[in-house]
């Protein structure tokens, strides 16, 4: 900072300890819809091309207003929130003169204040337009967009007032301190897909975590225990360590040429490829280099179909792998058909997978089921930057710099920060077979069974002072922990036992299909007729499934509001008629209550669903669904929380809660159905999920009941009915 820049800091600053700041400071800027979708896109609000930074005005008043470059164009005012962006030493606009103060500093009197650089949109608290007309414009195209969303923002029809006068950009400032490098889309890319993609078993958590911490050594124990060095180089941690392998040197080369490349769309999968082998030949000693020419060869045979991709070698080069996956695939939605499409890919070279995947697009390409929640954006946001340069690394940040957790709850992985949930990932079959209970004699057998079926090694053979006998011509060799063999060699041992921790390992690591592990035993107390499966939704139909939701219309007629869907349901009289018929199910419910028939949890396809939103103290009192009106075989699908439900027994005062977890579906067939009540308690907690005895605070539940209408009764013959009803009690 020059001597003129302190004096105006100083001036700056005395101001504001005569003024204060009493009320809350507003800042907003206008732009284009263009302009806007490009930095949801993106992340961050760039500087128009020729600037260093911004003008952002303050108070409500517009006085630095956009000129529309087309009629089609939307004027859309931005709204900030100061406390999401750092207290950096900025330009400010006062009394019709530029000045330097800390943008805590801001007046409500000032005009503007001059941002330097980028703005991220996570500081984004709001979007007006100055219609509905507009307003509908802007979500219908963000709608059609994979990558934009505009459901966490308040978006507000305001007339907009402005003053002609426009603000002057400052002549002092000479460059941007927020000024965003190329690379941190790659690495913000990166970031996002790995924890999308991190595999939901223990020790790959650990990784996770360590990658995006400061301790090198937790990192080196954690990739050591699932024999992934590469992953001692995470794409968002700078590497100044040679390759001490072939998959070392393939991955470094992987991750520079991916960061420097992802804005070039123009580039072939030939074209990376060539690259990559380049890049690896120059830094890699004499031993690997035979290894990088194999693997560029069958890349290319690969890439030019005249071979297939090989995923039973990947013990050999898993990364070579990992990389061909992306190079095949480079288009990040098609990694959920890939991985459906090839569920044996060993873990490792999934995630390494999934996250070069991520580095090569850039997170400006990742449609917004991989992106998370606000939360998690912002935070992967500033780690990418902060990986970018030292410089960028010291900017404070109000949230802090990422300081990722994980723990288990309710059969879900949960990734938090600093007391804040980030993201839950129902566990998959291999997460649940590493903690599973290998003192149940089931377990042990169907773990020995899955271990068969896939050819894990997990037979164990232990040998103490004492000789093995081998024949045959080939050749035994000691290495790094392994009994390497050239040749044929017969070892002559004694019967193997099956090794515990060896299953484990595979499970965590190893190649094949798994299947689920048997279920724990169930209560001691039944409910004939009831059946539950835990994650019978994944995290990203959930989100759909609220976003569709809530552009929907509700009902007040009840305490809770409710929609229903195929027919309607009348309240106080329980019953359904003819005239009750809403059409077809919606297709998103249609998917839902035909996968229902096609899994055999109901027996005919649901007809009627009536959606309920429960707040934080509300309940349903003690019922059994209309008899008469319903078929057997009700669902109910939990969606946002998990909420216990209590079942009464038909006779006696008998109850039994059963918690129904997020994501999961009930389903009450006979007894249940027709002879048991069920209730949700009108409370404000509910227990928590890890057995630890603890409660934890109520907010919104969502539950969609899918039913089959009977055959419905003619509306004159219920209205007859309903009046014999009342003329009988009369």
């Amino acid at each position: 900072m020059n001597e003129e820049q302190t004096d105006l800091l100083a001036k700056g600053s005395a101001d504001h300890s005569r003024a204060g700041n009493a009320a809350p400071i507003r800042l907003g800027l206008m732009v284009e819809h263009r302009r806007l979708f490009r930095a949801l896109g993106a992340g961050w609000l760039y500087p128009l091309a020729s600037d260093v930074g911004q003008v952002v005005d303050v108070g409500s008043v517009v006085r630095t207003p956009v000129q529309a470059a087309s009629r089609h164009a939307i004027s859309v005012r931005l709204g900030l929130n100061m406390d999401k962006l750092p207290d950096l030493e900025v330009p400010i606009f006062r009394k019709g003169e530029w000045t330097f103060g800390r943008l805590q500093d801001i007046q409500s009197f000032d005009d503007a204040v001059y941002w330097p650089g980028a703005i991220p949109t996570f500081a984004i608290s709001s979007v007006s337009v100055s219609s509905t007309e507009e307003k509908h414009r802007l979500v219908g195209m963000t709608r059609v967009a994979s990558n934009l969303d505009l459901s966490d923002l308040p978006i507000n029809v305001a007339e907009v007032e402005i003053e002609c006068a426009q603000i002057p950009c400052p002549q002092f400032v000479t460059e941007g301190e927020l000024t965003i490098p190329p690379s941190q889309d790659a690495i913000f890319g990166a970031l996002t897909m790995a924890v999308w993609g991190v595999p939901r078993v223990d020790p790959w958590m650990d990784v996770l975590q360590a990658s995006v911490a400061s301790d090198a050594a937790a990192l080196a124990r954690a990739t050591a225990s699932l024999d992934v060095p590469w992953w001692r180089f995470p794409p968002w941690r700078q590497c100044h360590k040679a390759p001490r392998s072939l998959t070392e040197c393939l991955w470094l080369a992987t991750v520079d040429v991916f960061q420097k490349d992802c804005n070039d769309r123009q580039l072939r999968p030939k074209d990376l490829s060539d690259r990559i082998a380049e890049h690896a030949m120059r830094q890699v000693g004499k031993e690997f280099e035979e290894g990088v020419v194999a693997w560029r060869e069958s890349t290319t045979r690969l890439l030019r179909t005249e071979a297939t991709l090989q995923p039973d070698a990947w013990r050999r080069n898993a990364v070579g792998l990992a990389i061909q996956l992306v190079l095949t695939r480079p288009n990040p939605d098609r990694f959920k058909t890939w991985f459906k499409d090839v569920p044996d890919l060993p873990p490792g070279v999934a995630w390494s997978a999934a996250t070069l995947c991520g580095l090569l697009n850039g997170y400006k390409r990742l449609a917004k089921s991989f992106r998370g929640c606000a939360l998690q954006r912002e935070l992967l946001s500033i780690a990418a930057l902060s990986a970018c340069s030292s410089k960028l690394a010291k900017i404070q940040w109000p949230n802090g710099r990422l300081e990722l957790g994980w723990r288990r709850e309710g059969g879900c992985l949960v990734l938090s920060h600093g007391g804040q949930d980030l993201a839950r990932k129902p566990q998959h079959a291999r997460g649940k077979w590493y903690i599973a209970d290998f003192k149940n004699d089931d377990v042990i057998r169907a773990a020995k069974k899955v271990a068969e079926d896939l050819n894990w090694p997990c037979h164990v053979v232990i040998v103490e002072n004492d000789q093995v006998r081998t024949s045959g011509t080939g050749k035994l060799k000691a290495m790094n922990g392994n009994l390497e063999v050239d040749g044929r060699v017969k070892l002559h041992l004694t019967t193997p036992t099956f090794d515990i921790d060896s299953f484990r390992r595979s499970v965590a690591i190893g190649m094949g299909e798994v299947p689920a592990p048997p279920a724990a035993p169930a209560s001691k107390i039944d409910i004939p007729g009831l059946a539950y499966v835990p994650d019978f939704l994944d995290e990203d139909h959930e989100r759909q499934l609220i976003e569709w939701i809530d552009q929907q219309d509700w009902s007040s007629e009840l305490k809770r509001r409710v929609q229903h869907y195929g027919w309607r349901y009348d309240y106080k009289t329980r019953e359904v008629d003819a005239s009750m018929r809403l059409g077809p199910l919606p297709g998103q419910l249609t998917v839902l209550a035909e996968r229902l028939f096609q899994e055999k949890l109901v027996p005919e396809v649901p007809d009627q669903v009536i959606v309920n939103e429960y707040g934080a103290d509300q309940g349903i009192t003690p019922h059994v669904d209309n008899a008469k009106g319903f078929a057997d075989g009700i669902a109910m699908i939990s969606l946002l929380e998990s909420w216990e439900m209590v079942f009464h027994a038909p006779h006696g005062k008998k109850k039994v809660p059963r918690m129904l977890e997020r994501r999961s579906v009930a389903i009450m067939h006979g007894e249940a159905r027709y002879r048991w009540k069920h209730e949700i308690k009108k409370r404000k907690s509910e227990p928590a999920l890890d057995g630890s005895g603890k409660r934890r605070k109520r907010e919104r539940r969502i539950s969609l009941t899918f039913r089959k209408v009977r055959s419905p009764r003619n509306p004159i013959e219920r209205a007859q009915r309903t009046r014999r009803r009342e003329e009988h009690r009369t």
